[in-house]
Formats: C-alpha cells, structure tokens, sequence
C-alpha cells in the first residue's frame, strides 16, 4: 500500500497517457491530444480541434459561430489555462485563438 494511500485509477491512466505523449508524439500532436481531452471533458469534442499550433500560438477551429464567440470572449483564459496545466508547460502555449472551420 502506498504512503497516503491509494492513487484514484483515472490519475495513473492519465499520467501514463501523458508520459506516451511527451516520448512518442510531436508538439503539435501533443496540444492537439491535450486539446481533445480538454473538449470531450467540457462536452465540445465534434464541435472543435486543433487547426494549428505554431510560435505559442494554438488555433482552434470551431464549427459554430455562436460557439466561436463564447468560447473567444469567455472561456479563452480558462481554457488556456487546462490546456497549459494538461501539457505540464511542455509544448509551452501561450496564446489560443478561435476561429471558425469546417470539419
């Protein structure tokens, strides 16, 4: 038995899953794996994806204008804030932008 006790099962898969990530995948992939977790959690997973990630800067398309804009004007900061805790600050993003695709 571990000191403290036992680990929450979803802890371990997600740690693992995350050390896969930063030895197998590159960065772009690594935000974009990250950035499929954060949507299927907040319940958006067939309504966005990770269009680009360069100098910082992760581009998230969205297939719906009214959900474009929400998240743009009030979720940006805090999504920003999963997707940088998600990836432990390797690939550093420091920006997200939002704009409108079709998938």
């Amino acid at each position: 038995m571990l000191p403290g006790g036992p680990e929450p099962i979803g802890e371990i898969v997600d740690e693992w899953v995350r050390k896969t990530e930063r030895e197998t995948l590159g960065p772009t992939q690594r935000v974009g794996a990250a950035w499929r977790r954060i949507a299927t959690k907040k319940q958006f997973p067939k309504t966005t994806r990770l269009a680009a990630f360069k100098r910082g800067t992760a581009v998230i398309e969205v297939t719906s204008p009214p959900l474009c804009a929400e998240l743009a004007q009030f979720h940006r900061m805090d999504l920003l804030e999963e997707l940088r805790s998600a990836l432990n600050g390797d690939p550093m993003v420091k920006t997200l932008r939002f704009r409108l695709g079709a998938f």
